[in-house]
Order: C-alpha cells, then structure tokens, then sequence
C-alpha cells in the first residue's frame, strides 16, 4: 500500500513540474530584448506589444511599430500600432549605458533616462509622448 502511494505522490510531483515548467518556457520576459537593445512597450509595468530597436539610435518613432507580443493578459495591446507618442514603459534590456527617452524628434526636447539593464515606466511628460530615443 505504502508503495501504490509513493507512485501517486511521484506521479503526480511530475505532472507538477511539468505543468509548471510549461508555463515559464513560454511566457515572455520583459528583458528579452536584443542584445545591446532597448525595448519599449505599449503598457505600463512592460505590459502589451513591445518595440526592440536591436541596439540602433532611433531619431523618430514614426515609422516604428510595437511587432512584437506577449503571453498573458494584455500581451496584444498595442500590436502593430506606432511607437511614437503611444509608449508606456521600457526597459533597457542589456544595454548596460543605459537608454534615453526624448519628447520631440532627433533626440530633443523633454527626456527621461533608464539606466543600463533597468526598466521604468514613462513618466507623466514622456507616457504616450515619446518621439525619439538614443543608447548612452
């Protein structure tokens, strides 16, 4: 008898694991960005779509879009819309310089910076009024 519940217990101790070891394979972590890279995403607490600008300085948000989503609640909000004046938080991934955040166009105006291997949410002047970012 001792022995049918050792193999219960062991059975299910795997299904456990296995079930829990499933769901972190596949959520997304907030700092899965490029090396090098920032990302910005569409939510606050880098919740929603995210943006990753594989380590380049982007002069204007413009044309670049939030491609990128996450499992879990909200990890569709923002999908596909433009980075520019709609970003809520960001991380700086392993960007060890850190990254900067500017209100206006060709790095101008208004910024926030987010230390190397960080993350923050936009401030009240920067949430969904960011134009521009630049590496450090």
């Amino acid at each position: 008898m001792k022995a049918k519940h050792l193999a219960a217990a062991a059975i299910l101790s795997t299904i456990a694991l296995t079930i829990g070891s499933a769901g972190t394979a596949t959520a997304d972590s907030p700092y899965d960005c490029t090396e090098g890279a920032a990302c910005l995403y569409y939510n606050s607490g880098l919740n929603g779509a995210s943006a990753d600008d594989n380590g380049d300085n982007i002069d204007n948000y413009g044309t670049w879009k939030f491609e990128y989503t996450q499992s879990g609640a909200g990890g569709q909000n923002g999908y596909l819309q433009y980075v520019k004046n709609n970003a809520a938080s960001i991380s700086s991934g392993n960007d060890a310089g850190g990254y900067r955040v500017y209100y206006n166009s060709n790095y101008a105006g208004v910024y926030q910076t987010i230390g190397g291997n960080s993350w923050a949410n936009l401030n009240s002047q920067l949430k969904n009024q960011n134009a521009s970012g630049r590496h450090l």
